[in-house]
């Protein structure tokens, strides 16, 4: 997948945020996606869903030792629904876009303590 955005960020970058910051950015981008979807923009969809792709993919490639293999089989298993959406056609549903932010929120706990509107 090339990459599609200006905006640039290394992966010293990317890996020196909070995973809190990190799993924001993403659900931030996913949102984005979410209304794209609601305004049938189908175009700027997979842009952004491509975007959150780039965002797990930079998360992935350092671990750290900072989540035990649990969270990390969750987030990989979450980038599998995100890979999911991007390719299905018939999975491109409101309700299913509104699970998958969610499910990014969960990854954090503290994510839920900012009274975000999805």
């Amino acid at each position: 997948m090339k990459k599609i955005y200006d905006q640039k960020i290394s992966l010293e970058k990317w890996n020196s945020m909070p995973m809190e910051k990190r799993i924001l950015n993403i659900v931030s981008e996913l949102v984005r996606a979410k209304g794209c979807l609601s305004d049938g923009a189908t175009d700027y969809l997979r842009l952004s869903l491509e975007r959150v792709l780039e965002l797990m993919d930079l998360t992935t490639c350092e671990w750290s030792g900072e989540r035990t293999f649990s969270w990390r089989h969750e987030f990989l298993r979450l980038r599998e629904a995100v890979c999911q959406f991007y390719v299905d056609e018939d999975a491109k549903t409101m309700p299913d876009m509104i699970n998958l932010v969610h499910a990014f929120l969960d990854m954090e706990p503290g994510c839920h303590n900012l009274g975000l509107q999805i």
